[in-house]
């Protein structure tokens, strides 16, 4: 197999991004009950959909993932009171990514995605938002496709043996945004 310089360049980005995403993590990752995986021959995966309800599940029944959940809305608790609220996540593809496919094998991808929860007051005609509590999950999403070129002609797409999907959470992220220094 023959490597390109642009492939790898791409190793390397994706190495040195992976250790600083792994350097700033605060769960462990690979920790058994930070992970899960799935596998269907009926239905293909929605990776943002999956890691969606895999941080509500985590949020809502994982003492750890708890505990630190809410240390990290301590601040927004105490000054909302009563009113507190968490607002539904939003979960944003990340990098860094790759996937590949072909109609006749299948499909790979490796991605991250965030998950930004926006944590505030919300009450009758009032609400509002004073924080966001940032996730990262990795997800690897593979699948095997069988081709009919007949069917293909015919305008059918490739039919779905199986895929599988699993998702990891690598904690909770602290980002500083500040604003860029265009070079003059």
């Amino acid at each position: 197999m023959i490597v390109t310089q642009a492939q790898t360049r791409i190793l390397k980005m994706l190495t040195a991004s992976v250790l600083i995403i792994f350097l700033t993590h605060f769960a462990a990752a690979g920790d058994p009950a930070l992970e899960t995986t799935k596998v269907s021959t009926k239905k293909t995966f929605e990776p943002a959909k999956e890691v969606k309800a895999f941080y509500q599940h985590l949020v809502d029944s994982d003492a750890k993932v708890k505990e630190q959940f809410e240390k990290l809305t301590e601040h927004s608790r105490d000054e909302n009171g009563g009113i507190f609220h968490a607002y539904d996540p939003q979960v944003v593809r990340w990098f860094p990514t790759e996937g590949h496919w072909n109609v006749s094998t299948g499909f790979d991808s490796d991605e991250y995605y965030l998950v930004l929860q926006p944590v505030g007051f919300g009450r009758g005609r009032a609400a509002g938002n004073d924080n966001v509590i940032a996730s990262l999950f990795h997800v690897l999403h593979t699948g095997t496709t069988k081709y009919d070129e007949a069917a293909e002609r015919a305008g059918a797409e490739p039919t779905l043996v199986s895929n599988k999907i699993t998702i990891t959470f690598l904690g909770f992220q602290h980002f500083d945004l500040k604003p860029i220094k265009l070079p003059k």
